[in-house]
């Protein structure tokens, strides 16, 4: 509890995105827990609750293909981890060859489940909400330029 949360701050500090979405099953366990780290860091964000879908896992996993085939998910090219026994490894090639190419017969695939929930309606609701900061053309492109060319698109 203490590490996942440790590291959803981290994330949200480093990344400040539009929106935290917990899976509601994990939700109604760290919740509370999250809110106390919250109040004690003075450092507050919502948090939209998903999952509660009647939809297969498959399913919610088939709902990125479009996304996929439309470039909408972008991926750095190299994203190393150190794992428990402090091996390093690359997150981006991991996910690429065990679950992306593998989909559907992956050993594994939570890594696809947790990105399908981006396709949820309630992510949706909150990716279609006009940003407050507005980017030239220019400025657009330059940023797009310094990102990390992706080995998925």
């Amino acid at each position: 509890e203490q590490l996942r949360a440790a590291a959803l701050f981290d994330m949200h500090r480093k990344y400040a995105p539009c929106a935290v979405g917990y899976e509601s099953y994990s939700m109604q366990a760290d919740i509370r827990y999250l809110k106390e780290m919250q109040d004690r860091e003075s450092y507050r964000f919502p948090i939209l609750g998903l999952g509660g879908h009647k939809l297969s896992k498959i399913d919610r996993i088939k709902r990125l293909v479009p996304l996929f085939a439309d470039a909408q998910i972008v991926f750095p090219a190299m994203l190393q981890k150190h794992d428990y026994q402090g091996l390093i490894y690359d997150m981006t090639k991991t996910f690429y060859e065990e679950e992306f190419l593998m989909f559907p017969v992956a050993t594994h695939d939570d890594g696809l489940d947790a990105l399908s929930r981006i396709a949820d309606e309630e992510v949706q609701q909150v990716l279609k909400k006009p940003s407050k900061r507005r980017y030239s053309k220019r400025e657009r492109e330059r940023l797009l330029e310094s990102l990390p060319r992706p080995i998925i698109v």
